[in-house]
């Protein structure tokens, strides 16, 4: 189990993006179960990420 990080400062898109590529992303192995909450940007970031390893 990863557990999630607390930041004082404000994540937009870019730096959520570069770090679920960087931190998330190599750790995965199949059959993980990845939760995300409902911040639109959280979805799109990880998605496009999760499908361009997948590939």
């Amino acid at each position: 189990m990863t557990l999630p990080c607390v930041f004082d400062d404000p994540i937009d898109c870019e730096w959520f993006g570069a770090n679920f590529r960087e931190q998330m992303v190599p750790i995965l192995k199949p059959g993980d179960v990845l939760i995300l909450d409902t911040l639109g940007f959280h979805k799109v970031k990880a998605w496009n990420s999760l499908q361009s390893i997948a590939t």
